[in-house]
């Protein structure tokens, strides 16, 4: 696999950021880490916890198990990560469409995910991902080499994201990732 990064140069690596992704496959994660080169955890659906070896994996990264059917359980969780983010320098890296893309479209977001962000105080980048459906399909065993490209856009500061609001945010970022995605095609 070859990996391109760019838009690199915009982000400050001893702050903090919820980086907001497109997401196609279960590369998504390690190809952020690779490319982005920061301390990174994930909102995943808790289940995703429980695999064998998989499961174990997330969570030594920081993984924060979403209870998807629970909302207490998953209002706790959001509380979680606006605390980590308000603490550390770490990153959190969102998937607002909620599941992996079956036909490399960008599907909705869901605008629950903008409010960590609104709440933690902390810039929003929007992440376009290209390439790692082609490497490794929803409902594949099977892996292929292949490119893949992350273009990491400018951070949305702080102050802005408040004026702006979950909705509009939502749809700001998504146009960006759509657009991006797109130059690949």
């Amino acid at each position: 696999m070859t990996l391109t990064v760019k838009g690199l140069a915009g982000i400050d690596r001893k702050a903090g950021y919820v980086f907001v992704a497109n997401h196609q496959s279960h590369f998504d994660i390690p190809v952020l880490f690779a490319g982005i080169g920061m301390a990174l955890s994930f909102i995943a659906k808790k289940e995703l916890l429980s695999i064998p070896i998989f499961g174990w994996g997330v969570a030594s990264i920081g993984c924060i198990g979403l209870d998807r059917k629970n909302p207490r359980k998953a209002r706790a969780s959001i509380t979680c990560a606006v605390n980590l983010l308000k603490k550390d320098t770490l990153s959190l890296v969102l998937f607002p469409e909620g599941t992996r893309s079956t036909s490399g479209e960008v599907g909705e977001f869901k605008r629950g995910s903008f409010t960590l962000a609104l709440e933690a105080g902390v810039p929003v980048v929007p992440v376009a991902i290209r390439g790692t459906m082609d490497i490794h399909r929803k409902a594949s065993h099977e892996i292929r080499p292949g490119a893949v490209t992350i273009t990491i856009g400018a951070p949305i500061p702080a102050e802005e994201i408040q004026k702006l609001g979950k909705e509009e945010l939502s749809a700001t970022i998504r146009r960006t990732i759509i657009a991006e995605v797109g130059k690949g095609r």
